[in-house]
């Protein structure tokens, strides 16, 4: 059986001009696993990701889970406490926005609510932070699942 991309009529027209070669089935891409399940679904996790973003925040060891990954809408705190750890927190942010992006988007408003804030985060910031990551760290299984359907088959990708 010939890979899919030899069909494809854009990439026939690509090899007129560019050598192409099959890389087989996608198994992970940018740092994304993909796993095409029984029933024809493909599920989108992050593992590396997440354990680096707990690994960043120093809590990889800590036992607190959390099963929402937000409780409060979060204002500014002018005149509360300041942060009480060195995390860099707009490189946390960054990455739970690509999380929140490509696989996760359970955490999106939670995310959104404190990069507000990247600015000058105080002490309410960090934890909300940490309250992300504690659920991330306690659904760190799920996954984003795609269903094919008449309009995009799968069967082109893995």
């Amino acid at each position: 059986m010939s890979p899919f991309w030899q069909n494809d009529s854009i990439v026939t027209s690509l090899q007129k001009d560019f050598v192409l070669t099959s890389q087989g089935s996608v198994g992970a891409y940018i740092g994304i696993d993909i796993c095409r399940t029984s029933d024809g679904f493909l599920e989108l996790v992050q593992p590396g990701l997440i354990n680096e973003i707990l690994t960043a925040c120093g809590l990889q060891d800590q036992s607190s889970q959390h099963n929402t990954a937000a409780n409060m809408i979060l204002t500014a705190d002018l005149t509360g406490p300041p942060r009480e750890h060195s995390l860099n927190y707009r490189s946390i942010i960054g990455m739970l926005n690509y999380l929140a992006s490509f696989t996760r988007p359970d955490i999106a408003f939670a995310v959104h609510q404190c990069a507000r804030f990247t600015t000058s985060p105080r002490r309410v910031h960090e934890l909300a932070i940490w309250q992300i990551v504690w659920h991330l760290k306690a659904t760190s299984t799920h996954d984003y699942t795609l269903k094919p359907s008449q309009f995009f088959n799968f069967g082109l990708f893995c």
